[in-house]
């Protein structure tokens, strides 16, 4: 690699216009439907959440954990293994191969799915006796270890179609399919008198149903897999060299989502994590924007790097992280200026969350910027550094969390994630710059915070002058959006940049011709 190449500096409109209609059509996609799968996710533990309190609430949660990360371990880290293959056979045209990683995936996704899944319920009593002293969770593990092989089966397809760059059908079902199943089985099961069952057998029955429709899916839209003459061509071994440091990598890294709640449940009472819970929640959905340009970015990244189009790949990846992390900031100001007022959708017995949703958003704020960095690490085929990322960072977290979750509880547990969260990030951002001779920043990145900081000024200013009930949800949303409106002509005072405008450009042009069409 040729590192004069990579100088940050301006991009012609030339080097960038391929890909980033792309990017904008699939994080657009991706972020409309995470905000509705988000939401419809949030109202569903919502209504949970009032129904069963805090304690019960805490039980389920717990389980939950757990499940996800079971449901990482049947993955065996194959998900990016389809990502990056499927769109590296699909760049060279090779039918044969792209059906040998498929049906791997989805015969090891049965297979390891069913195994983890049978030894969870075998073994559900033990785990909630002798490890977590609550035998109430019992009935939760078992609920959640008969859904595991089929919600193994469901990621395994979802990610074959982000491989070949078609989201919607992801969106479909994990942002639509799935939330609102859950939402309309519990609320009916809840109405006729169920309590933790009601949450459970909505991811049960759910995750049942996932499989046949994303299978359907998959079949329509790809159908060279139903096709004979097309001889599979198996990567065993390349597939999971690949996937399997990425297996550890992704388990630590949903360890590193849960440990502060598995851990909460090993010290404290279920009450505490349920309201940990909503906290975590609600800090997640600072996330959203972030993982939705994760989502069309990581194919893109393998696409670039494998055809050594060193300059493209860097101006995007700065371009990416700028966007993210623009794009994120107002929504993390919002939740922590308002944060009790937010967890009191819970019920008045989550109020208590707020200190630690504030310390957890600032941790995925920061996540926003420099949490891109991991996909590049992962994508251009350096996923044993990613797990050796991951293990340190875990080994951090759990510390942290003997040492802080004793003493402070629920602030200890956000304590040491948002600290491995931040640590991790400035590690992973010098590994890139070291590695790849590549950096996220750009000139103008100073622009999102100033903005926000005069923003939060103003705000901060209002509420104290304005003498009015500003602890309600009304008021919430009438200041949030004041606060963005602000935000947005800051950011457009103070400047855009050359591509920012061309792209701007861009989809005012499109919109132009979609209008004419209409007429």
């Amino acid at each position: 690699m040729n590192p004069d190449i990579l100088q940050d500096h301006d991009i012609h409109e030339s080097s960038f216009f391929p890909e980033i209609p792309t990017i904008l059509r699939g994080a657009g996609t991706v972020f409309i439907g995470m905000i509705l799968g988000s939401a419809l996710r949030y109202l569903f533990q919502f209504l949970v959440a009032r129904k069963l309190g805090p304690e019960l609430f805490g039980l389920f949660f717990l389980g939950f954990g757990l499940f996800k990360i079971l449901n990482t371990i049947t993955e065996l880290g194959l998900p990016n293994g389809i990502i990056r293959y499927v769109a590296i056979f699909q760049g060279e045209k090779d039918s044969r191969r792209i059906k040998g990683v498929i049906i791997t995936a989805l015969l090891t996704a049965v297979a390891a799915g069913t195994i983890v899944g049978a030894a969870v319920f075998s073994l559900s009593r033990i785990i909630s006796v002798h490890l977590f002293d609550k035998p109430a969770l019992t009935p939760v593990l078992k609920y959640f270890a008969i859904t595991l092989p089929f919600s193994t089966m469901t990621t395994m397809i979802v990610f074959t179609l982000q491989g070949f760059k078609i989201l919607k059908y992801k969106i479909h079902i994990r942002e639509i399919f799935e939330p609102l199943g859950r939402i309309i089985i519990a609320v009916l099961l809840m109405a006729w008198g169920y309590t933790l069952e009601a949450p459970l057998s909505a991811h049960l029955v759910v995750g049942v149903a996932s499989v046949f429709v994303a299978g359907r899916l998959l079949w329509k839209r790809i159908p060279l897999i139903l096709i004979r003459h097309v001889k599979p061509i198996f990567e065993h071994r390349k597939l999971f060299r690949f996937s399997s440091p990425l297996l550890f990598a992704t388990f630590m890294g949903q360890l590193l989502l849960w440990t502060d709640t598995l851990m909460l449940g090993y010290f404290k009472a279920s009450s505490t994590v349920g309201i940990y819970g909503a906290a975590q929640r609600t800090a997640l959905l600072c996330s959203l924007i972030l993982f939705s340009f994760h989502s069309i970015f990581a194919p893109i990244i393998a696409d670039l790097h494998n055809r050594k189009k060193y300059f493209d790949l860097n101006a995007l990846f700065k371009i990416v992280s700028k966007w993210s992390f623009s794009l994120n900031f107002p929504l993390c100001i919002i939740f922590i200026l308002f944060s009790s007022t937010v967890l009191n959708l819970f019920g008045p017995g989550f109020i208590r969350g707020g200190a630690a949703l504030k310390v957890l958003i600032l941790g995925w704020l920061v996540h926003s910027y420099l949490g891109i960095t991991g996909q590049m690490i992962t994508m251009t085929g350096h996923s044993k550094l990613q797990l050796l990322n991951n293990v340190v960072m875990i080994l951090m977290n759990i510390i942290l969390n003997i040492f802080l979750i004793p003493e402070y509880g629920m602030l200890g547990a956000a304590l040491a994630t948002s600290t491995c969260i931040i640590v991790t990030d400035i590690v992973t951002t010098l590994e890139v710059r070291f590695i790849l001779n590549m950096h996220p920043f750009r000139k103008d990145c100073w622009k999102a915070p100033t903005a926000g900081g005069i923003g939060t000024v103003f705000i901060l200013m209002f509420t104290g002058l304005v003498r009015i009930n500003y602890n309600t949800i009304l008021f919430t949303i009438m200041i949030g959006m004041l606060f963005i409106l602000i935000y947005i002509a800051l950011i457009f005072a103070l400047g855009i940049s050359k591509e920012e405008v061309f792209i701007f450009r861009m989809i005012l042009e499109r919109l132009k011709v979609k209008n004419g069409q209409n007429v």
